[in-house]
């Protein structure tokens, strides 16, 4: 685990929230953290707890919203970078679950040892700030994502917001795909499965993206993005 830890660490330092942070705090937070893995199907994270930071290093996790949903069991999904649970630092419980989607390598920062670090230095909370802002423009882009009306641009932005590439492609992920069935990405999308199948059959044809059984690869990133802007 040692050797795992060093190399989250070293990911975790150079992308997502912690990488626009300070040597400092990166090596302070760090040095309190644990390490964990999970297997595909486990929780790491649920709705109403309290706890400390989670940060994934490697892998991909389901984002379930604390409302019970009738049609779709989660609505995002994080890859490496990607932290929570900043709420129960200022006394609020945690309002998402999160659920190993692969093989993950994660961290976790004891809630006891976030609040010590910003007891001693208060000027980390902006630090903490940066990282509620950054979960309030991921919820917002979501929400206005679904509001497209144009369905192939909808599908479009969903694939890439999904991939983790829905503004710029990361140089650590050269693999961008989705190991989801159709059925799954026709409810996140919020359209029905032969709606949904149409729009993928559409982005195939265009070469934008290969379809195989429960796995659809973003063949071209860039085109895929400049959908968001296509009219009906």
């Amino acid at each position: 685990m040692k050797n795992k830890a060093v190399v989250g660490a070293s990911i975790l330092k150079s992308i997502g929230w912690l990488s626009r942070t300070t040597p400092d705090f990166q090596e302070q937070l760090l040095s309190t953290a644990v390490w964990k893995t999970a297997k595909p199907g486990m929780e790491i994270s649920r709705t109403g707890d309290q706890g400390g930071l989670i940060g994934v290093a490697q892998g991909t996790v389901e984002v379930a919203a604390d409302h019970s949903h009738p049609d779709t069991r989660f609505l995002h999904m994080a890859t490496a970078g990607f932290w929570a649970g900043h709420r129960p630092l200022i006394g609020k419980l945690r309002n998402i679950t999160l659920t190993a989607r692969t093989e993950l390598l994660w961290v976790l920062v004891p809630k006891h040892s976030v609040e010590q670090l910003l007891r001693d230095q208060p000027e980390y909370w902006r630090f903490i700030v940066d990282l509620s802002d950054t979960a309030f423009e991921t919820a917002l882009e979501l929400a206005v994502d679904l509001t497209r009306q144009n369905g192939l641009s909808r599908v479009a932005v969903t694939l890439l917001r999904l991939c983790g590439c829905r503004h710029v492609s990361p140089s650590y992920q050269e693999d961008l795909t989705l190991h989801l069935s159709q059925a799954e990405l026709a409810a996140i999308c919020n359209m029905t499965r032969n709606t949904f199948r149409a729009y993928l059959s559409h982005l195939e044809q265009l070469s934008l993206i290969d379809v195989s059984y429960r796995s659809i690869r973003i063949v071209d990133a860039d085109k895929l993005r400049a959908l968001q802007s296509v009219d009906e």
